[in-house]
């Protein structure tokens, strides 16, 4: 494992840029707008059409868009080519510039510490916070990835001790997504201090504080009431629809997941050899994350604070699980006189990782890693011994991504649709992109230059052409805006539920949706958003429940769904704000107008029906 590892620093360097650009591009395919992305889409088309929207229930209260500068160019770009191209463009942006933040930040620990930590990012669960909801480098086009590779090429700058850049990084980081940004600007800060005089370091800790009360005696939002409180209305909504914003609700393998993070980072503080100034980060980070979650558990749980609620401090977890993988990296790489030693430690680690869905294997794996890092004197193990301890090692990381896989799978296919089931797959499409990198180490190491970039450019080639992941149904969604037969009957300021769990009302009808589950997490930021959107999202369900039934049991049984039409009346009448609804089931009324869109294999058939007629 060493030569190994001794090889990959002499990768030439512009071809190993090329190799993780293109890889990264494998691992993170394009899979249209999706997750939150509904959300930052909805939130610029209402800037592009504000009479469309000015009904529209979250743009009316649970809009964030004065929180980023984000919305504002994606509407500026919407506007410009159109929702579907605008998004295309900037997701591809935006994974092309993540992967040059990785590059920027790791460059100067060489070619082996670089390639390892993509495998490693691409290969693990990348999961943090509660539920499995959030990935660091996601997909898909929000505003937190965006912070997030601003972050990581201020951290590169924090490393090179270029403090000027590194903070205008930072403070670029926080125009795009305050909360993915608040670590960042808590750890350049801290780190900042540690270098400055004890005198020139109080006051440089104090500046926070002092910008702080400035904005709360000015009144500025969110800061105007630090001291608000959820009433019991508004903390049940919030509580049903933002679960996972409450730390109580963490089943353990998320609690593991925390354990992971930071006993990854405290080991690898006693790593020999390591950058003294990456050290340091990763002693000033380790406090940080800690006090974070303690501050979001009694803020969130135990005093229901709207002010600390809403800066969901448990994200501070990314940036954690983010070090804790390039920590890992740097063990792989050590070339110390204890390389076996750290080498095994971390393939125990990345064993564990795997394990965060089993609690009986995850602690003694770990308390293993621990032991070993931890043991007094260094271990020497004979060569015959460490390729063997190696290798059954490695079997067992094998052993553990599949069990840790199939988990997985099991999970996203439990709470998501089959359509999007197809995003989370990338979970083992990531793992493909490592095992192909891994496999062109090879050729990158060889002499001939022309097999090299020949084998370069072909893989190039088919991450293009490659990338675009879209399954045929959201391709038809995403182009279709203004092009479909449901558009001419409903006027722009009409309010439409399409029973769908993707939310199609904005991305392909382009109006005012009347219930739309993705909009639920504004509960948490907006009382008059959360009183008004609980009661309809209630009716919603009281619909899908039997409309799901039906078209559940026409999939059994191979023929048409026809649910009774007393159910979508009932569903009309009960809130006259609701306009139309579009089903993809005939009710025993004829529809206003039908849509049938010719997919692979079948035709998919949506039908338009007016409540108010």
């Amino acid at each position: 494992m060493s030569r190994f590892f001794f090889a990959l620093q002499r990768l030439p360097g512009k071809a190993t840029v090329v190799l993780v650009l293109a890889v990264w591009l494998l691992a993170h395919p394009y899979v249209g707008i999706f997750h939150d992305g509904v959300l930052y889409a909805g939130q610029a088309l209402a800037m592009v059409y504000p009479d469309i929207y000015r009904n529209d229930l979250f743009i009316q209260f649970g809009y964030q868009g004065g929180f980023t500068l984000f919305t504002r160019g994606y509407a500026s770009l919407i506007q410009w080519m159109g929702l579907s191209p605008a998004t295309k463009l900037l997701t591809f942006a935006v994974q092309i510039s993540y992967a040059l933040a990785l590059i920027a930040l790791l460059r100067r620990y060489g070619a082996a510490v670089l390639v390892i930590t993509v495998c490693l990012i691409m290969a693990l669960p990348m999961h943090y916070g509660g539920w499995h909801i959030f990935v660091v480098g996601e997909g898909f086009l929000t505003a937190r990835p965006i912070a997030e590779f601003l972050v990581i090429f201020g951290i590169g700058a924090l490393l090179a001790r270029k403090i000027w850049v590194a903070s205008v990084l930072m403070l670029a980081a926080a125009t795009m997504h305050p909360l993915m940004a608040l670590p960042g600007l808590i750890l350049c800060h801290l780190l900042i201090a540690t270098w400055l005089p004890w005198r020139k370091r109080l006051l440089w800790l104090l500046l926070p504080v002092l910008a702080l009360s400035a904005l709360i005696l000015a009144h500025k939002p969110p800061f105007d009431h630090p001291l608000l409180q959820y009433d019991h209305d508004w903390l049940l909504a919030t509580q049903m629809s933002n679960a996972a914003v409450f730390l109580a609700n963490w089943p353990e393998h998320d609690w593991m997941r925390v354990c992971w993070q930071l006993l990854t980072l405290g080991l690898s503080l006693a790593l020999p050899g390591m950058d003294e100034t990456f050290r340091r980060m990763i002693k000033v980070y380790l406090p940080v994350c800690v006090l974070a979650l303690l501050a979001a558990y009694l803020a969130t749980d135990l005093f229901h604070n709207v002010l600390l609620t809403s800066l969901q401090l448990w994200r501070a977890t990314w940036l954690a699980q983010l070090l804790a993988v390039v920590a890992l990296a740097c063990m792989f790489a050590h070339d110390g006189p204890a390389r076996v030693q750290w080498q095994l430690t971390a393939l125990l680690l990345v064993f564990a990782a795997f394990l965060i869905w089993s609690v009986y294997y995850f602690y003694p794996v770990m308390v293993l890693a621990v032991a070993l890092a931890l043991w007094p004197r260094p271990v020497r193990f004979p060569p015959r011994v460490a390729f063997a301890l190696t290798a059954l090692l490695a079997f067992c990381v094998l052993c553990g991504y599949v069990a840790g896989l199939s988990a997985q799978s099991a999970n996203m296919l439990a709470i998501f649709n089959q359509a999007y089931f197809k995003y989370f797959t990338a979970f083992s499409g990531a793992s493909l992109a490592a095992l192909v990198l891994l496999g062109m180490l090879p050729l990158l190491l060889a002499r001939r230059k022309g097999l090299r970039y020949l084998m370069l450019s072909l893989l190039v080639c088919i991450s293009l052409t490659a990338w675009d992941h879209r399954p045929p149904w959201i391709r038809v969604a995403d182009t279709a805006a203004g092009n479909n037969p449901f558009d001419r009957l409903v006027p722009h300021h009409a309010t439409v539920y399409w029973a769908t769990a993707t939310p199609l009302t904005w991305l392909t009808m382009n109006r005012s949706g009347y219930a739309l589950g993705h909009t639920a997490a504004a509960t948490l930021f907006s009382r008059d958003f959360a009183m008004g959107s609980t009661p309809r999202l209630r009716l919603a369900q009281d619909f899908e429940t039997p409309y799901r039934e039906c078209l559940d049991k026409a999939a059994e049984t191979g023929q048409r769904c026809v649910f009774n039409q007393k159910i979508l009346d009932d569903f009309c009448h009960a809130d006259s704000t609701l306009d139309f609804v579009i089903t993809e089931a005939k009710t025993t009324r004829a529809p206003l107008q039908s849509w049938q869109i010719p997919l692979p294999g079948r035709i998919k058939e949506q039908y338009l029906y007016a409540c108010k007629q």
